[in-house]
C-alpha cells in the first residue's frame, strides 16, 4: 500500500495529509489560511506607533479591518523624527499635515509609506528638496501642498509617475516651471494652482495632459489669448478663472472651440 500510496503521489494526487515516510504533512487549505493569518499579523498596526502619534495629537479613522487607513494631524506636536512612526501603519492611505514644524528632512520617512494614495500637506514649511522624496511612493494619487514653499520646479522626480492623478499646489510660489514639470506626469487629470505665480504663457505645457479635466487657475495672470493653449485638451470639462484677465466676449468665442467645457469666472 504503501508504494501505492506514493505513485499517487508522484503522479499528482496528494490527499489524506500523510507523507511517503509516514510523517503527517499539513493539508493546503491550512497552509494557505495560516499563511494568510500571517500575512495580516505583518500588516498590522504597530501599537506603539499609535501611541506616539496620538501623544503629537493625531486623529485616525479605521477601515473595516480595524486597522488605520487616514491620519490627520492639524496643528499638532508632531516631529520630523515622529513621521518614522507611520511607516509602521502598514495599510495607511490618507495623510494630513497641517501646520507644525515638519521640514524636508521629515518628508522622508514619508517616502516608506507603501500603501499612500493621498497626501495632504498645508501651511507647513517644506520645499521643493521634499517633492524628491515624495515622489518614490508609487501608490500615490493625489498630492495637495497649499500654503508651503514649494514652487513646483521639484515636480520633475515626479516625471512618469503613472499613479498621480490630482495636483494642489494652490497659495504657494508655484511658477510656469511647474506646468513645465507637471506635463511629464500621464495621468494627471486635476490641477489647481490658485493665486500662485503661474501666467497664461505656462498653459502651452499642458497640451500633452490628454486626460486633464479640471484646471483651477483662480487669480492667475491668465489673459483672453493665453486660453486658447487649452484648445485640443479634449477631456477639460471645468476651467475656473476668477480674477483672471478675462473677458465675456473672448470666453463665449473660446467655448465655441470647447464645447464640452463649463468655465467658471
Amino acid at each position: 500500500m504503501r508504494g501505492v500510496w506514493c505513485t499517487l503521489i508522484a503522479g499528482g494526487l496528494i490527499a489524506g495529509g500523510l507523507s511517503c515516510s509516514g510523517q503527517t504533512v499539513v493539508n493546503q487549505a491550512t497552509a494557505e489560511a495560516a499563511a494568510a493569518d500571517a500575512g495580516q499579523a505583518s500588516l498590522a498596526d504597530d501599537p506603539q506607533a499609535i501611541a506616539v502619534l496620538k501623544e503629537a495629537g493625531a486623529r485616525f479613522d479605521y477601515n473595516d479591518q480595524g486597522s488605520v487607513r487616514a491620519v490627520e494631524l492639524i496643528k499638532s506636536k508632531i516631529t520630523d523624527d515622529d513621521l518614522e512612526y507611520l511607516q509602521r501603519l502598514r495599510n495607511l492611505e490618507i495623510l494630513e499635515i497641517g501646520g507644525g514644524k515638519v521640514t524636508d528632512a521629515g518628508t522622508a520617512h514619508l517616502a516608506g509609506l507603501g500603501q499612500l494614495q493621498k497626501l495632504y500637506l498645508h501651511d507647513l514649511p517644506i520645499t521643493d528638496a521634499a517633492l524628491r522624496h515624495l515622489a518614490k511612493i508609487s501608490t500615490l494619487r493625489v498630492l495637495s501642498l497649499q500654503r508651503t514653499r514649494v514652487t513646483g520646479k521639484g515636480l520633475v522626480h515626479f516625471k512618469g509617475h503613472k499613479n498621480l492623478n490630482v495636483i494642489n499646489l494652490s497659495f504657494t510660489k508655484a511658477d510656469d516651471e511647474a506646468l513645465a514639470a507637471m506635463k511629464h506626469i500621464p495621468n494627471l487629470d486635476t490641477i489647481a494652482v490658485e493665486a500662485t505665480r503661474v501666467t497664461g504663457d505656462g498653459l502651452r505645457h499642458l497640451n500633452r495632459l490628454a486626460r486633464l479635466r479640471v484646471l483651477n487657475l483662480n487669480r492667475c495672470k491668465v489673459n483672453d489669448p493665453d486660453l486658447y493653449h487649452l484648445v485640443g485638451l479634449d477631456e477639460l470639462r471645468m476651467l475656473y478663472l476668477r480674477d483672471c484677465n478675462v473677458t465675456d466676449e473672448n470666453i463665449e468665442k473660446f467655448k465655441d472651440k470647447m464645447t464640452s467645457l463649463a468655465v467658471f469666472y
